[in-house]
C-alpha cells in the first residue's frame, strides 16, 4: 500500500486515483479506505488479497468513491467567488466568516475586483461563528436594510477528518445550521442557498449522478449534510414562506480569470 494518509485533501480526482495505488500483495489495506469502502465488516485490515469477484467489486466501489468523496471543495474559495458575482450584480453583502479555513486576504480581493475602495459599505465583514447567536444578530443588525437572502457555505468538509471527530463535524455543521435559521426566522429573513455537497448519494450506482438518486451518505460528513436538508425540509413544512435551494456538487474547478481569487 503506498504510504500516506489517504485520499488527501484537495487532491485533484484523477491525481488521487493515479497516486493512491493499491496493491494486494503488498501489505494491509488502510482501514479508512476499507471503512470507507463498506468493507470494514467482513475483512480485516490485515487482509492481503481479495477473491477475485470481491476484488473486481472492490476496483469499482474505489473508483466511484474517488469520484465521489476525494475531491471535496473548499467552501471558503466558493464564498469568494459568489460573493464578487453578488457584488458585480449590485447587491450589499454582509459576511460572517470565523475565517478558520480562509483569509479576511480574499475579502479584500474581492472588493478590488469588484472595483470597489478599501472599507466600501457594500462589504461588510462579521468576525463570528454562526454557532454564535451573539455572532449571528451581529450580522443582521450590520446591514444597511433588512436582510432579503442567506447564503450558507459554513462547514467543515473534510471527509477523512469527520470520521476521526464526527462530535465536531455534526457541532458545527448541524447545530451551527439550526442557529442560523433561528436567527432568520427571527428576522423575518426566509431565503436560503444551502451549499449541500454530492457526498449524500455515497457510492452512486451510475455517474453522472441523477439528482433523484438514493441519498445514502457513508461518513459523518455526508450524514451532517443529510441531517441539514432534512432539517429545511421540515421547516419548509412547517411555515409558509421559505424558499430554499439545496446545492449538491463536487469540487468547482478553476479559479477567477484574474488569479486573484
Amino acid at each position: 500500500v503506498t504510504k500516506g494518509k489517504f485520499f488527501p485533501q484537495r487532491q485533484a480526482i484523477d491525481g488521487a486515483y493515479s497516486r493512491q495505488v493499491f496493491n494486494f500483495n503488498q501489505g494491509p489495506l488502510p482501514a479508512e479506505l476499507l471503512k470507507l469502502l463498506g468493507y470494514d465488516k467482513w475483512f480485516s485490515t490485515g487482509l492481503a488479497a481479495f477473491a477475485v469477484g470481491w476484488e473486481m467489486d472492490f476496483w469499482g466501489k474505489y473508483r466511484r468513491a474517488i469520484e465521489s468523496q476525494a475531491a471535496e471543495f473548499d467552501a471558503s474559495l466558493a464564498a469568494r467567488d459568489q460573493g464578487l458575482v453578488l457584488l458585480q450584480a449590485g447587491h450589499q453583502l454582509v459576511v460572517l466568516d470565523n475565517f478558520s479555513n480562509s483569509s479576511p486576504e480574499s475579502l479584500r480581493r474581492v472588493l478590488e475586483l469588484a472595483g470597489l475602495p478599501p472599507g466600501d459599505p457594500r462589504l461588510t465583514t462579521i468576525a463570528g461563528d454562526i454557532r454564535s447567536d451573539a455572532d449571528l444578530q451581529r450580522a443582521f443588525a450590520a446591514a444597511a436594510s433588512p436582510v432579503e437572502a442567506v447564503v450558507h457555505f459554513a462547514g467543515l468538509k473534510a471527509v477523512g477528518e469527520s470520521v476521526q471527530d464526527p462530535l465536531r463535524y455534526w457541532d458545527v455543521n448541524v447545530a451551527g445550521s439550526r442557529c442560523l435559521l433561528a436567527a432568520m426566522q427571527r428576522h423575518g429573513c426566509r431565503t436560503l442557498v444551502f451549499s449541500s455537497s454530492a457526498t449524500l448519494y455515497g457510492l452512486p450506482e451510475e455517474v453522472p449522478i441523477a439528482e433523484s438518486a438514493p441519498i445514502q451518505p457513508i461518513n459523518p460528513y455526508g450524514h451532517t449534510k443529510a441531517a441539514v436538508e432534512q432539517l429545511l425540509e421540515d421547516l419548509a413544512a412547517s411555515e409558509a414562506g421559505w424558499r430554499i435551494a439545496r446545492l449538491r456538487y463536487f469540487n468547482p474547478v478553476g479559479a477567477h480569470p484574474s488569479g486573484r481569487i
